[in-house]
């Protein structure tokens, strides 16, 4: 459109409506026209918005309209099934998202996440969810959705901004006493803690019921979790008079032995 001197815009082109609202447009790098989301109430307001997109497209920043227009649903989902993670931490990621994350941003695309929503949904998780540590897990997790979505060009930037929003305040570990554990133990310094009715390793599926009647009869407190043993066994070992290299050797061993007992249960379990 030319101007009052009567030379053309370098770049994009204004039109006015009846209405008096203004439009813009540009040919977008594709070759295709694209138009302003929204009218503008002057002319300046138009072009002001054309040199925006110009700049963006000169600093390699401009991307197309639709292009954050992805389902976060569906990218989240997808995002979990392409990662090669633990079956504990799938769970873990699918349950965050199913509890926390997918009800205030499930039907939202991609560019629709702001930082401000992002802000609102963990202050309302904070005053409705008693677990902190919970919101912190969640707000990880949705953090390193969307950095990817950052580095898959979806996004221009990671609307999740909160400083230290993802950091945790771990309470201090709770030790089990000799009784609670020994009691209950398989023989042998090799033997499970906790074995099942058959004196077999518990499988996944039943672990978290079996390891809560297990709890109850031992009468650890609800809020132990079964990786609090691990650091009881390291502190009664180095209570007992371990050293430190004593208790690492220890705990290259459990790993070594949580190892061989996951193969044995496949292979008992397996097809």
């Amino acid at each position: 459109m030319a101007n009052k001197k009567g030379r053309r815009r370098r770049f994009g082109a204004v039109r006015q409506y009846r209405s008096g609202k203004w439009t813009a447009s540009y040919l977008a790098p594709d070759g295709e026209r694209v138009r302003a989301p929204e009218t503008f109430e002057t002319k300046k307001d138009a072009e002001i918005w054309l040199s925006q997109v110009e700049a963006d497209l000169s600093r390699g920043d401009w991307r197309a309209p639709d292009t954050g227009a992805v389902n976060f649903r569906v990218y989240a989902e997808k995002w979990v099934e392409e990662r090669e993670l633990a079956v504990r931490t799938v769970d873990l990621y699918q349950h965050l998202l199913r509890l926390h994350v997918l009800p205030s941003f499930g039907t939202l695309n991609l560019d629709e996440i702001t930082a401000p929503r992002v802000r609102e949904w963990r202050a309302e998780r904070l005053r409705t969810t008693d677990a902190k540590t919970t919101v912190a897990k969640a707000y990880r997790l949705l953090k390193g959705i969307m950095e990817t979505a950052v580095d898959d060009d979806l996004i221009s930037r990671n609307p999740c901004r909160i400083k230290g929003g993802g950091m945790e305040s771990a309470a201090e570990r709770r030790i089990a006493t000799v009784a609670q554990v020994d009691w209950y133990a398989e023989k042998g310094p090799d033997g499970l803690l906790f074995v099942g009715e058959r004196g077999a390793a518990f499988r996944r599926t039943s672990f978290g019921r079996k390891w809560r009647r297990a709890r109850a009869v031992a009468g650890l407190p609800d809020g132990f979790r079964f990786y609090d043993l691990r650091h009881t066994g390291h502190t009664l070992s180095t209570r007992s008079g371990a050293t430190l290299k004593d208790t690492m050797v220890r705990a290259e061993r459990g790993k070594h032995h949580k190892g061989n007992s996951a193969h044995h249960k496949e292979e008992s379990t397996g097809s």
